[in-house]
C-alpha cells in the first residue's frame, strides 16, 4: 500500500493527540479560479463588436425614422434613399423646343394647348420642350404640324443622362406626350 498520510485531513488514519503536543494539521490547498488572457480579450473584443454593430443599427433606425417624420411634415413623397442607377448613359436627343425660362412656372404657363409639352430643367433653366427624335431629321418632320399651328420651335441635339431601360423605352414608343413623359424621368 503505500505510506501512511499523516498530514492530511481526510485520511483513513486514526490522528492520536497528545495534550501539548497538538499539531495543526494543514488545510488543504484551495484550487483558485485563473482566466487566461487572450480569453479575457477575447470576451471584451466581441463584447465591444456586438456593442458597436447594434448602436450603429439603432442610430441609423433613428436617422430614418426622423427623415420620414421630416418628410411628412414637408409633404415629400418621395423615399427616404434613391437608388441611382449605374447604367446611365448620356445619350444625344433631337429636342424640339418652344422656349427657355428662367423659372418652372413660366414655363408652365408658356404651354401651348393640342401640343405634347414638357418642362425639364437644364442648366439651371427650364426648357419647353414639345417633341424629341433620335435624329434632327426626324425632329424636323415633327416640328412642321406644331410650326403649322403657329407655334415657334427651335430645334437642337442635347445628350441626356439615361438608364438602358429608359433608352429602350424611348426607341419603341410611338406617342409623344409617353416620349415627353419619359424624357422628363432622365432629367430628373
Amino acid at each position: 500500500m503505500g505510506a501512511t498520510k499523516w498530514h492530511e485531513k481526510n485520511s483513513n488514519v486514526l490522528h492520536w493527540q497528545i495534550p501539548g503536543e497538538e499539531m495543526p494539521i494543514p488545510a488543504a490547498k484551495k484550487k483558485t479560479a485563473f482566466i487566461h488572457p487572450a480569453i479575457v480579450t477575447g470576451i471584451v473584443t466581441l463584447a465591444i463588436g456586438i456593442g458597436t454593430f447594434f448602436s450603429v443599427i439603432m442610430i441609423n433606425a433613428v436617422d430614418i425614422e426622423k427623415a420620414q417624420k421630416q418628410q411628412a411634415v414637408n409633404g415629400n413623397e418621395r423615399p427616404v434613399q434613391e437608388n441611382k442607377p449605374t447604367d446611365v448613359k448620356d445619350v444625344t436627343v433631337a429636342l424640339i423646343q418652344g422656349g427657355v425660362f428662367s423659372t418652372a412656372e413660366a414655363a408652365e404657363k408658356a404651354k401651348p394647348k393640342n401640343v405634347p409639352t414638357t418642362v425639364v430643367p437644364s442648366e439651371g433653366q427650364f426648357l419647353l420642350v414639345l417633341g424629341a427624335a433620335s435624329t434632327i431629321e426626324a425632329a424636323k418632320e415633327l416640328a412642321e404640324p406644331i410650326e403649322q399651328k403657329g407655334i415657334a420651335v427651335y430645334i437642337k441635339e442635347l445628350p441626356i443622362p439615361m438608364t438602358n431601360d429608359i433608352k429602350k423605352q424611348l426607341s419603341s414608343e410611338k406617342d409623344q406626350q409617353n416620349i415627353l413623359d419619359l424624357l422628363k424621368t432622365a432629367f430628373n
